[in-house]
């Protein structure tokens, strides 16, 4: 991989896939919108083109040709009080047919995009990246609409596109109130925290084993293939949340079972990478307990 394309380059993956690819000597063509913050455009490598991806003609001139890899991260409504915002989740649809046109046009070599584990979220089986969809919120429905209308388009067009279907994120400098940050933050400052009764099974993968498996699948990922990124050690959720407080302050309560499940169940997210770890070598680096240290000290040190 010389050169790569990211859209949503300075959000939270994609500042910190925008430094692995750097690293790994790979320069970068970073779309984000105009106001991105100078220290990212700075950056020795990047070559930063400001635009709303709905107006991707503004900058078509100036994304090159021939490009090895696009990274697709870009989304609106991540944060869990958007995702049932259907027009806001819909819209991303059309930023995704932009994308796979404008990868056409400049003959972009591959193609990767980001799934979500909300796709999937009902199965009854381990995650691999072919199962039966069951979305239960517009986030997911919309992922999954995503992943079919790109996948024809790339069909059509002989394209060369890589879905993959993420499963949680955790890492320094990720703060949107999931469960973890907001365990974290309620049990630093000493307060007790409510939850549901916590019993879901859910895999959690640290930021930089993520990132390693996106720039893996950037080398090594095979055309039309949906890969399941995880860490692939799914536990019950209420052993993440006694990890946190523990290291902590043991002697902290947890309110578990204080507040009722939203849809009236645990949901599930366990995942299958076979896939994954044959076709790329990837393999995770970082267990719970290493990686939620990483968290832990952030938060604490930015006093949020």
């Amino acid at each position: 991989m010389r050169n790569a394309i990211i859209t949503g380059a300075n959000g939270f993956i994609g500042n910190i896939l925008t430094k692995k690819l750097l690293d790994c000597g790979v320069t970068v063509t970073a779309i984000d919108l105009p106001e991105t913050d100078k220290e990212f455009i700075s950056r020795k490598g990047v070559s930063f083109l400001g635009a709303d991806l709905n107006n991707l003609n503004s900058i078509l001139n100036d994304i090159p040709f021939d490009t090895d890899v696009l990274y697709h991260l870009a989304w609106r409504g991540v944060k869990a009080d958007l995702r049932n915002d259907y027009n806001l989740q819909i819209s991303n649809l059309n930023l995704c047919i932009n994308i796979i046109n404008m990868a056409f046009i400049k003959r972009v070599k591959k193609i990767i995009m980001l799934g979500s584990a909300s796709q999937y979220i009902k199965s009854n089986e381990p995650i691999n990246g072919y199962n039966q969809p069951s979305p239960i919120e517009a986030y997911g429905a919309v992922k999954h609409a995503a992943f079919i209308i790109c996948k024809t388009l790339a069909e059509q067009n002989k394209m060369n596109l890589i879905w993959t279907t993420v499963t949680s994120l955790y890492g320094p400098g990720r703060d949107d109130n999931n469960v973890l940050s907001y365990a974290i933050k309620m049990l630093l400052k000493g307060d007790k925290p409510s939850f549901t009764p916590l019993e879901q099974i859910w895999d959690y993968i640290y930021i930089d084993d993520f990132i390693n498996a996106l720039y893996l699948i950037g080398l090594y990922g095979h055309a039309g293939k949906n890969y399941a990124i995880a860490n692939g050690d799914a536990r019950v959720l209420k052993d993440y949340i006694t990890v946190i407080r523990d290291n902590i302050d043991p002697s902290l309560p947890l309110g578990v079972g204080e507040i009722q499940y939203k849809d009236g169940f645990a949901e599930n997210s366990i995942f299958n990478i076979d896939e994954l770890k044959m076709d790329t070598g990837f393999y995770p680096k970082y267990s719970f307990e290493d990686g939620i240290i990483n968290v832990i000290n952030y938060f604490r040190d930015n006093n949020k």
